[in-house]
């Protein structure tokens, strides 16, 4: 499973701050293997209060749906999970946009990409 983990943002560039696997980031990129779950999770101290994760329409580069089940709001909570097919392309990129909220009601988007490194058996 890979956890993306929202820690904050940078006030001076609106741009959030993840955690995965103990390391911080803000590029927002990441690999994943086939079939594996992706699970975006905002941390309770983090000031960003809602989240919606989405398709980017119109990317760098054309972007591949990787999705066996598509990112989607975690039961009852501000979390989000999808997981990605076992027929997906490897090394392909896909970019997705994050709405989000912060505490004073502010709408902001951030732009980072999953990236599918890795073919399983």
């Amino acid at each position: 499973m890979v956890k993306i983990t929202i820690t904050g943002f940078d006030p001076k560039t609106w741009d959030l701050i993840f955690d995965g696997d103990g390391v911080q980031f803000t590029r927002g990129e990441r690999e994943a293997k086939r079939k594996e779950v992706v699970k975006w999770h905002v941390n309770d101290d983090s000031s960003v209060f809602e989240i919606l994760i989405y398709n980017k329409p119109s990317p760098p580069s054309p972007s591949t749906n990787i999705w066996e089940e598509l990112p989607h709001l975690d039961a009852l909570s501000k979390n989000w999970k999808g997981k990605v097919s076992k027929t997906a392309p490897n090394t392909v990129k896909w970019w997705y946009s994050i709405d989000w909220i912060d505490k004073d009601s502010n709408k902001h988007t951030y732009d980072p990409k999953i990236i599918v490194n890795t073919p399983l058996g």
